[in-house]
């Protein structure tokens, strides 16, 4: 295994592009949104109610529209199946 030290790792993250925005103000809200959501509750209120689901969905269908990582829609098709939403993305209405 390779030994690299944190003058490795800066030049690494150097080469990379800037975060998209929506990632760095999501990160920016992260400590509150912790502190604040109960999100076993969230989970549990959407696996039993298709209207919030369907809500909590559009919401991250939204916050992901700014990329187009592979990685970024795995994460969402994961949690569609996690909250048993097996219908199609949901449609923005306006």
């Amino acid at each position: 295994m390779t030994h690299h030290d944190e003058n490795d790792l800066a030049r690494a993250l150097e080469t990379l592009p800037p975060a998209p925005s929506a990632w760095v103000e999501a990160a920016k809200e992260l400590p509150r949104m912790r502190s604040e959501a109960d999100w076993e509750e969230i989970v549990r209120r959407a696996a039993r109610d298709a209207a919030f689901r369907k809500a909590v969905i559009k919401a991250m269908e939204r916050s992901l529209a700014e990329t187009s990582d592979a990685s970024e829609r795995r994460s969402l098709a994961e949690l569609r199946e996690r909250l048993g939403a097996s219908e199609d993305p949901v449609q923005d209405d306006g």
